[in-house]
């Protein structure tokens, strides 16, 4: 291994990993397509949003996080009583 930037660990892995925390309400209102991830702002935003941008990479529906990777979502009360919903995918990407 050939280390190019100082104090950064890097591997040619071709693996990719992702995690979100969501409330309960943000988890259904995705899985019912009201809500979209912005790709590019890096958050979930109103669907209605997809219409006014033209770039087909931006946003991404429950649907389209599912068919690209391995996927899985987990739910949990927080000790304050909080409903959450953990989701995540991970792959192969290459």
């Amino acid at each position: 291994m050939k280390q190019i930037r100082r104090g950064v660990f890097e591997t040619n892995s071709s693996s990719t990993h992702s995690l979100t925390i969501l409330t309960k309400q943000q988890f259904e209102d995705y899985k019912g397509n009201k809500l979209i991830f912005d790709r590019y702002g890096g958050e979930l935003v109103d669907a209605k949003n997809k219409s006014a941008d033209t770039d087909e990479y931006r946003f991404w529906t429950w649907t389209e996080f599912g068919d690209c990777y391995e996927t899985y979502s987990q739910k949990f009360t927080t000790p304050s009583g909080d409903e959450m919903v953990v989701i995540g995918y991970y792959g192969y990407d290459g």
